[in-house]
Protein backbone atom coordinates (compact mmCIF):
# COMPACT_ATOMS: atom_id res chain seq x y z
CA UNK A 1 0.00 0.00 0.00
CA UNK A 2 0.91 2.99 -0.99
CA UNK A 3 2.52 5.62 1.86
CA UNK A 4 0.71 9.39 2.74
CA UNK A 5 2.86 12.20 3.08
CA UNK A 6 2.44 12.68 6.58
CA UNK A 7 3.98 8.78 6.78
CA UNK A 8 6.93 9.70 5.05
CA UNK A 9 7.85 12.68 6.94
CA UNK A 10 7.13 10.57 9.90
CA UNK A 11 9.67 7.57 9.05
CA UNK A 12 12.13 10.57 7.33
CA UNK A 13 12.38 12.76 10.27
CA UNK A 14 13.64 10.01 12.18
CA UNK A 15 15.93 8.75 9.39
CA UNK A 16 17.39 12.10 9.26
CA UNK A 17 18.23 12.54 12.77
CA UNK A 18 20.21 9.42 12.91
CA UNK A 19 21.95 10.31 9.89
CA UNK A 20 23.13 13.70 10.77
CA UNK A 21 23.87 12.30 13.95
CA UNK A 22 26.09 9.52 12.22
CA UNK A 23 27.79 12.11 9.86
CA UNK A 24 28.20 14.50 12.22
CA UNK A 25 26.37 17.05 11.11
CA UNK A 26 24.98 20.12 13.52
CA UNK A 27 21.35 20.42 13.59
CA UNK A 28 21.38 23.55 14.35
CA UNK A 29 22.65 25.69 11.67
CA UNK A 30 23.74 25.26 8.01
CA UNK A 31 24.04 21.87 6.70
CA UNK A 32 26.57 20.88 4.25
CA UNK A 33 25.18 18.11 2.59
CA UNK A 34 28.40 17.47 0.24
CA UNK A 35 30.32 17.05 3.78
CA UNK A 36 27.88 14.31 5.12
CA UNK A 37 27.70 12.85 1.49
CA UNK A 38 31.56 12.30 2.03
CA UNK A 39 31.62 11.22 5.90
CA UNK A 40 29.12 8.58 4.20
CA UNK A 41 31.80 7.33 2.00
CA UNK A 42 29.32 8.11 -0.98
CA UNK A 43 31.51 8.84 -4.23
CA UNK A 44 29.48 11.65 -5.80
CA UNK A 45 29.84 13.21 -9.25
CA UNK A 46 28.39 16.03 -11.47
CA UNK A 47 28.08 16.54 -14.87
CA UNK A 48 25.73 18.53 -17.15
CA UNK A 49 22.15 16.28 -17.47
CA UNK A 50 19.30 18.26 -19.00
CA UNK A 51 15.87 17.41 -17.57
CA UNK A 52 17.51 15.69 -14.72
CA UNK A 53 17.60 16.68 -10.75
CA UNK A 54 19.78 13.31 -10.19
CA UNK A 55 20.06 9.83 -9.63
CA UNK A 56 21.39 7.31 -7.08
CA UNK A 57 23.73 3.82 -7.60
CA UNK A 58 22.71 1.58 -5.16
CA UNK A 59 25.36 -1.44 -4.38
CA UNK A 60 23.73 -4.00 -6.04
CA UNK A 61 24.73 -1.77 -9.48
CA UNK A 62 28.31 -1.19 -8.38
CA UNK A 63 27.43 1.31 -6.23
CA UNK A 64 26.76 3.42 -3.43
CA UNK A 65 27.36 6.42 -5.70
CA UNK A 66 25.26 9.76 -6.68
CA UNK A 67 25.24 11.47 -9.77
CA UNK A 68 24.26 15.00 -9.52
CA UNK A 69 23.02 18.04 -12.78
CA UNK A 70 25.80 20.44 -12.49
CA UNK A 71 23.42 23.17 -14.17
CA UNK A 72 21.28 23.40 -10.90
CA UNK A 73 21.25 26.16 -8.86
CA UNK A 74 23.28 25.69 -5.89
CA UNK A 75 20.05 25.54 -3.84
CA UNK A 76 18.38 22.82 -5.83
CA UNK A 77 21.91 21.53 -6.22
CA UNK A 78 22.00 20.61 -2.23
CA UNK A 79 18.43 19.86 -2.24
CA UNK A 80 18.84 17.15 -4.61
CA UNK A 81 22.03 15.99 -3.30
CA UNK A 82 19.89 15.61 0.00
CA UNK A 83 17.68 13.42 -1.51
CA UNK A 84 19.96 11.39 -3.04
CA UNK A 85 21.27 10.93 0.68
CA UNK A 86 18.34 9.97 1.55
CA UNK A 87 17.90 7.19 -0.98
CA UNK A 88 21.13 6.03 0.33
CA UNK A 89 20.31 5.78 4.04
CA UNK A 90 16.87 4.07 3.16
CA UNK A 91 18.61 0.95 1.25
CA UNK A 92 16.38 2.47 -1.69
CA UNK A 93 16.80 0.53 -5.83
CA UNK A 94 18.63 2.49 -8.25
CA UNK A 95 16.72 5.96 -8.75
CA UNK A 96 16.83 8.53 -11.67
CA UNK A 97 15.11 11.99 -10.31
CA UNK A 98 13.67 14.26 -12.76
CA UNK A 99 11.13 15.83 -10.10
CA UNK A 100 12.11 16.91 -6.92
CA UNK A 101 9.27 19.04 -6.17
CA UNK A 102 5.67 18.45 -4.66
CA UNK A 103 4.46 21.36 -5.86
CA UNK A 104 5.52 21.21 -9.37
CA UNK A 105 6.16 18.36 -12.14
CA UNK A 106 3.93 15.41 -11.04
CA UNK A 107 0.64 15.39 -9.50
CA UNK A 108 0.75 14.69 -5.30
CA UNK A 109 -0.61 10.81 -6.03
CA UNK A 110 2.16 10.02 -8.63
CA UNK A 111 4.90 9.99 -6.10
CA UNK A 112 6.20 6.39 -4.94
CA UNK A 113 6.78 5.86 -1.67
CA UNK A 114 10.68 5.35 -1.87
CA UNK A 115 10.53 8.96 -3.71
CA UNK A 116 8.67 10.33 -1.16
CA UNK A 117 10.68 9.14 1.76
CA UNK A 118 13.94 10.38 -0.03
CA UNK A 119 12.07 13.89 -0.56
CA UNK A 120 10.82 14.29 3.08
CA UNK A 121 14.96 13.09 4.39
CA UNK A 122 16.12 16.48 2.07
CA UNK A 123 13.71 18.42 3.99
CA UNK A 124 14.31 17.13 7.39
CA UNK A 125 18.22 16.61 6.80
CA UNK A 126 18.54 20.40 5.21
CA UNK A 127 16.09 21.72 7.19
CA UNK A 128 16.01 20.39 10.72
CA UNK A 129 14.03 22.21 13.33
CA UNK A 130 16.96 23.59 15.32
CA UNK A 131 18.13 25.39 12.30
CA UNK A 132 15.33 26.40 11.25
CA UNK A 133 14.51 28.18 14.66
CA UNK A 134 17.96 29.40 14.89
CA UNK A 135 17.83 31.22 11.17
CA UNK A 136 14.37 33.07 12.26
CA UNK A 137 16.09 34.02 15.44
CA UNK A 138 18.85 35.59 13.57
CA UNK A 139 16.90 37.63 11.61
CA UNK A 140 14.87 38.73 14.72
CA UNK A 141 11.41 36.80 14.06
CA UNK A 142 9.78 34.22 15.86
CA UNK A 143 7.91 33.03 12.40
CA UNK A 144 7.88 34.20 8.91
CA UNK A 145 5.08 37.27 8.20
CA UNK A 146 6.16 37.52 4.45
CA UNK A 147 7.12 35.49 1.27
CA UNK A 148 10.99 37.78 1.41
CA UNK A 149 11.17 36.43 4.96
CA UNK A 150 11.09 32.94 4.08
CA UNK A 151 13.39 34.01 1.16
CA UNK A 152 15.79 35.49 3.46
CA UNK A 153 16.04 32.27 5.91
CA UNK A 154 16.23 30.21 2.52
CA UNK A 155 19.52 32.15 2.02
CA UNK A 156 20.70 31.64 5.38
CA UNK A 157 19.91 27.65 5.01
CA UNK A 158 21.00 27.44 1.74
CA UNK A 159 17.39 25.81 0.75
CA UNK A 160 15.08 26.50 -2.06
CA UNK A 161 12.44 29.06 -0.99
CA UNK A 162 9.86 26.88 -2.14
CA UNK A 163 10.92 23.47 -0.54
CA UNK A 164 11.38 25.96 2.40
CA UNK A 165 7.99 27.30 1.84
CA UNK A 166 6.27 23.72 2.37
CA UNK A 167 8.57 22.56 4.93
CA UNK A 168 7.80 25.27 7.39
CA UNK A 169 4.12 24.18 7.43
CA UNK A 170 5.09 20.29 8.37
CA UNK A 171 6.96 22.45 10.91
CA UNK A 172 3.60 24.62 12.23
CA UNK A 173 5.19 27.76 11.91
CA UNK A 174 3.33 28.87 8.92
CA UNK A 175 0.15 28.15 7.50
CA UNK A 176 -0.67 26.02 4.14
CA UNK A 177 -2.46 28.97 2.64
CA UNK A 178 0.22 31.41 3.23
CA UNK A 179 3.12 28.63 2.30
CA UNK A 180 0.84 28.39 -1.25
CA UNK A 181 0.57 31.62 -2.14
CA UNK A 182 3.97 32.79 -0.81
CA UNK A 183 5.31 29.98 -3.24
CA UNK A 184 3.89 31.46 -6.03
CA UNK A 185 5.97 34.84 -5.98
CA UNK A 186 8.41 34.64 -8.05
CA UNK A 187 12.41 34.52 -7.00
CA UNK A 188 12.95 37.14 -9.46
CA UNK A 189 10.18 39.45 -7.83
CA UNK A 190 11.73 38.22 -4.33
CA UNK A 191 15.03 39.35 -5.24
CA UNK A 192 14.04 42.73 -6.69
CA UNK A 193 12.43 43.51 -3.61
CA UNK A 194 15.46 42.92 -1.55
CA UNK A 195 17.99 44.20 -3.76
CA UNK A 196 16.39 46.70 -6.22
CA UNK A 197 18.08 46.90 -9.38
CA UNK A 198 21.25 45.47 -8.35
CA UNK A 199 19.48 42.13 -8.43
CA UNK A 200 19.49 42.20 -11.51
CA UNK A 201 23.10 42.20 -12.08
CA UNK A 202 23.80 38.58 -10.65
CA UNK A 203 22.50 35.36 -10.88
CA UNK A 204 23.25 33.99 -7.64
CA UNK A 205 20.68 34.84 -4.16
CA UNK A 206 20.82 37.84 -2.26
CA UNK A 207 22.09 37.82 1.69
CA UNK A 208 21.00 41.10 3.43
CA UNK A 209 23.68 41.41 5.53
CA UNK A 210 22.66 43.88 9.44
CA UNK A 211 23.96 44.28 12.56
CA UNK A 212 21.54 41.86 14.40
CA UNK A 213 24.01 38.89 12.68
CA UNK A 214 27.19 40.05 13.62
CA UNK A 215 29.61 36.95 14.21
CA UNK A 216 27.07 34.91 12.08
CA UNK A 217 28.80 32.93 9.00
CA UNK A 218 26.80 32.86 6.01
CA UNK A 219 27.36 30.17 3.04
CA UNK A 220 27.31 32.02 -0.63
CA UNK A 221 27.52 30.70 -4.04
CA UNK A 222 29.51 31.99 -6.75
CA UNK A 223 27.37 34.87 -7.96
CA UNK A 224 25.61 35.88 -4.81
CA UNK A 225 24.78 38.84 -3.77
CA UNK A 226 25.27 40.62 -0.11
CA UNK A 227 23.78 43.50 0.43
CA UNK A 228 24.93 45.48 3.48
CA UNK A 229 21.57 47.32 5.08
CA UNK A 230 22.43 50.54 7.10
CA UNK A 231 20.32 53.24 8.35
CA UNK A 232 19.68 56.06 6.06
CA UNK A 233 21.85 58.49 9.17
CA UNK A 234 24.58 55.78 9.88
CA UNK A 235 27.60 56.79 9.73
CA UNK A 236 30.01 55.92 7.01
CA UNK A 237 30.33 52.15 7.10
CA UNK A 238 33.84 50.54 6.10
CA UNK A 239 34.87 47.22 4.61
CA UNK A 240 37.67 45.55 5.01
CA UNK A 241 39.36 44.88 1.76
CA UNK A 242 38.58 41.33 0.87
CA UNK A 243 39.50 39.12 -2.06
CA UNK A 244 37.03 37.72 -3.83
CA UNK A 245 34.17 40.57 -3.01
CA UNK A 246 33.37 42.90 -6.03
CA UNK A 247 31.75 46.05 -5.16
CA UNK A 248 28.77 46.50 -7.25
CA UNK A 249 26.01 49.68 -7.63
CA UNK A 250 23.31 50.25 -10.50
CA UNK A 251 24.42 51.34 -13.70
CA UNK A 252 24.55 54.98 -13.96
CA UNK A 253 26.07 54.85 -10.61
CA UNK A 254 22.94 55.97 -9.13
CA UNK A 255 22.02 55.47 -5.59
CA UNK A 256 20.07 52.43 -4.34
CA UNK A 257 17.78 53.32 -1.52
CA UNK A 258 15.39 50.42 -0.22
CA UNK A 259 12.39 50.35 2.05
CA UNK A 260 12.91 47.54 4.49
CA UNK A 261 10.32 46.28 6.51
CA UNK A 262 12.21 47.63 9.79
CA UNK A 263 13.36 50.60 8.59
CA UNK A 264 14.36 53.19 5.33
CA UNK A 265 18.29 52.05 4.55
CA UNK A 266 20.98 52.52 1.91
CA UNK A 267 22.64 49.43 0.75
CA UNK A 268 26.28 48.60 -0.38
CA UNK A 269 26.21 45.52 -2.67
CA UNK A 270 29.10 43.15 -3.18
CA UNK A 271 29.03 40.61 -5.94
CA UNK A 272 30.87 37.29 -4.81
CA UNK A 273 33.22 36.22 -7.22
CA UNK A 274 35.42 32.77 -8.87
CA UNK A 275 37.98 34.52 -6.84
CA UNK A 276 36.60 34.14 -3.10
CA UNK A 277 38.19 30.55 -2.31
CA UNK A 278 38.51 30.72 1.32
CA UNK A 279 36.77 32.13 4.12
CA UNK A 280 36.63 35.94 4.27
CA UNK A 281 35.35 38.18 7.03
CA UNK A 282 33.64 40.95 6.45
CA UNK A 283 34.45 43.67 9.07
CA UNK A 284 32.00 46.86 9.42
CA UNK A 285 33.16 49.46 11.39
CA UNK A 286 29.93 51.23 11.83
CA UNK A 287 31.41 54.23 13.61
CA UNK A 288 34.02 56.00 15.99
CA UNK A 289 32.93 53.87 19.10
CA UNK A 290 34.33 50.24 18.38
CA UNK A 291 31.44 48.61 20.11
CA UNK A 292 29.34 49.50 17.49
CA UNK A 293 31.15 47.26 15.34
CA UNK A 294 30.63 44.12 13.64
CA UNK A 295 31.46 41.87 11.80
CA UNK A 296 29.76 38.64 9.29
CA UNK A 297 32.20 35.29 8.01
CA UNK A 298 31.21 34.52 4.28
CA UNK A 299 32.18 30.62 3.38
CA UNK A 300 32.18 30.05 -0.20
CA UNK A 301 30.41 27.26 -1.14
CA UNK A 302 32.44 25.82 -4.71
CA UNK A 303 31.31 23.45 -6.61
CA UNK A 304 32.51 21.71 -10.13
CA UNK A 305 32.35 19.08 -12.36
CA UNK A 306 33.51 15.32 -12.15
CA UNK A 307 33.60 13.35 -9.19
CA UNK A 308 34.76 14.96 -5.76
CA UNK A 309 38.01 15.01 -5.47
CA UNK A 310 38.23 15.26 -1.71
CA UNK A 311 36.49 11.41 -1.80
CA UNK A 312 38.44 10.54 -4.60
CA UNK A 313 41.81 12.05 -2.25
CA UNK A 314 40.57 9.67 0.34
CA UNK A 315 40.25 6.27 -2.10
CA UNK A 316 43.41 7.34 -4.38
CA UNK A 317 44.96 4.23 -3.50
CA UNK A 318 42.38 2.21 -4.94
CA UNK A 319 41.40 4.88 -7.95
CA UNK A 320 44.64 7.06 -8.44
CA UNK A 321 43.20 9.11 -11.02
CA UNK A 322 39.25 10.49 -12.20
CA UNK A 323 39.36 8.02 -15.18
CA UNK A 324 38.72 4.79 -13.27
CA UNK A 325 36.29 5.99 -11.06
CA UNK A 326 33.35 3.40 -10.03
CA UNK A 327 31.07 4.62 -12.85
Amino acid sequence: MRQTWREAHRIAQITATHAQHDLGVHRDSYVDVFQAIRAADVPMRLEHMPNLFGSYICPASHGPGILLNSGLALSALRHTAAHELGHHRFGHDNSVDRYLDPWDGQAPGTWSSPEMSAEAFAAWFLMPRPAVLAGLATLTLHWPRTAEDVYRLASLLGVSFRGLARHLVTLRLVTAADAQTWAQTSRARLRRRLAGAVADLCSGEVHLLQPQMGDLSIHAGLDDLLVLLTAATAPEVIFDPTAGLEHISPSGGTQLHLETPDHPSVPQCWRVTPNLTAPATLRVAAGPDATSDWSIRVQPVQVREGIDLDWLEAHQDHYPSEDPAPW
